[in-house]
């Protein structure tokens, strides 16, 4: 009996910190650490994490030392869907000015706490081809491969056309 309570003991002291007179449990949070995603787009991503605590808070910030929810940002209002138990986020109609850091926080019923590292979300601009005009519809790299055959034969003509007026001189 004694020996069962001192491994209980131990078990308690490997998995915990005693912070001013009072125990708290570390738990481990796991986020991505990177996110790349277009203007415009959508980004999702997950705050995952292990406790036997059958309840928990989550919420999710900015800067990561930040500790106002992501959701009561005025910038982020009607942008922000918190997923079941909030451990997923998206962010929708993402602009470049959302490029941040963004971090998970729990805190269980039984006392563990936990913050994630963040996932830094990179918001870049989506570029595209411009359709030329009159191309029947041909967009994109196709357009761009015809602009460069329309060069090259443009400057072959003008060389051939130099070569006849050398001539005929």
């Amino acid at each position: 009996m004694k020996a069962s309570l001192l491994k209980i003991i131990i078990i308690q002291c490997l998995t915990s910190h005693w912070s001013a007179g009072a125990r708290t449990n570390i738990l481990t949070v796991e986020q991505p650490s990177f996110l790349k995603v277009t203007v415009g787009k959508s980004a999702t991503f997950n705050c995952s994490f292990v406790t036997v605590s059958p309840t928990f808070t989550l919420k999710w910030t900015l800067c990561c030392g930040d500790n106002t929810p992501l959701e009561k940002h005025l910038v982020y209002k009607d942008r922000v869907i918190l997923g079941p138990s909030y451990k997923e986020i998206t962010i929708i109609n993402l602009s470049e000015q959302d490029t941040e850091k963004y971090c998970c926080h729990v805190q269980t019923g039984h006392g563990e706490e936990g913050n994630g590292n963040g996932t830094l979300l990179q918001v870049v601009p989506d570029i595209k081809y411009p359709a030329g005009p009159g191309i029947g519809g041909c967009t994109g790299n196709l357009w761009l491969l015809m602009e460069i055959l329309r060069l090259v034969l443009l400057t072959f003509i003008i060389i051939l056309l130099s070569i006849i007026v050398k001539k005929l001189s």
